[in-house]
């Protein structure tokens, strides 16, 4: 992945306005995200089950718009994983979903210092 990529990457919910998905879908929060989308931007999308039908989606729509796309996932990554629906998979291999949260956790504020350092 490119430093321009890196630094111009909306992340998963920053206080920057960032774009956010996550295992709630969009009909629930009612919005309509891909309007912010734009090449050269990163996705990161983040599941616990990595089966997520709004991640799901989020993911094939950055792919359609030829954005890179870094997925965060758990268990045995799910569909996200297996079907290779991300241009980067991170796969935490836990049945306990704290423990899938926090490695999560861990690895976007890894990824946020990364950009933020530039």
């Amino acid at each position: 992945m490119s430093r321009r990529a890196l630094n111009s990457a909306r992340f998963f919910a920053t206080d920057q306005g960032a774009l956010a998905f996550s295992d709630a879908s969009i009909e629930e929060r009612g919005d309509t995200p891909y309007v912010w989308l734009a090449r050269g931007d990163v996705l990161l999308a983040l599941s616990t089950s990595g089966n997520s039908l709004s991640v799901l989606d989020a993911l094939a729509q950055a792919r359609r718009l030829g954005l890179a796309t870094i997925a965060l996932v758990g268990y045995d990554g799910g569909r996200v994983a297996a079907e290779q629906l991300a241009d980067h998979v991170i796969v935490t291999p836990s049945q306990h979903i704290p423990r899938i949260q926090e490695a999560q956790a861990t690895a976007y504020h890894l990824l946020r210092e990364l950009v933020e350092a530039g």
